[in-house]
């Protein structure tokens, strides 16, 4: 290899990151995996094991930003509660919760070849996990608090991994390589 391959080489990289970024992004929703697509890339996440429902119904892309060749995604993700054993399906109104819904951020990272690197998942509203959002139901679910700077949610959790408590879910747009963060409120 000669010496000036490798400028080049890295001057291509710096030049498609932005582009790729410009495209229009899809999310589509396959059980508990999410596919994106952007151009003729395409990745799956799968979701499984961290996502509090059993599938997705739609995911809804809050915020798309590059920084440092990685792109970071913040989608609205909503599904099915999960199914509580014996109880009738979800089409004649049972399961858990009367067949209920789970609402979650989910935080994904992408490389500078749209391989998927990291994701995060934040449930902000759940029968499953006990977590209410009073405002959020009252609105449908659709009341997430975004402005310029970012994204918040007031939760209460009554059970669960954190203790009981109120507590805040935010997202920096200024820092999108930081997935949102859980603090209890004082």
């Amino acid at each position: 290899m000669r010496r000036h391959q490798v400028p080049v080489y890295a001057a291509l990289l710096l030049a498609v990151a932005p582009a790729f970024a410009d495209e229009p992004l899809k999310a589509v929703v396959d059980g508990t995996r999410l596919i994106l697509a952007q151009g003729n890339k395409l990745v799956t996440v799968d979701l499984t094991h961290r996502y509090p429902g059993t599938g997705l119904t739609q995911a809804r892309l809050l915020h798309r930003a590059v920084k440092q060749g990685a792109s970071y995604l913040l989608l609205d993700a909503v599904g099915y509660s999960r199914f509580v054993p014996g109880t009738p399906p979800p089409e004649t109104g049972g399961g858990h919760c009367g067949g209920g819904e789970e609402r979650a951020l989910v935080w994904i990272k992408l490389g500078a070849h749209f391989e998927h690197l990291n994701s995060v998942v934040v449930p902000y509203l759940s029968c499953w996990e006990t977590i209410s959002a009073a405002d959020l139901e009252a609105e449908g679910g659709k009341n997430i608090r975004a402005g310029k700077d970012g994204v918040s949610i007031e939760i209460s959790r009554y059970g669960g991994l954190l203790k009981e408590g109120d507590y805040e879910i935010s997202y920096s747009f200024r820092s999108p390589e930081f997935p949102p963060e859980i603090r209890l409120k004082k």
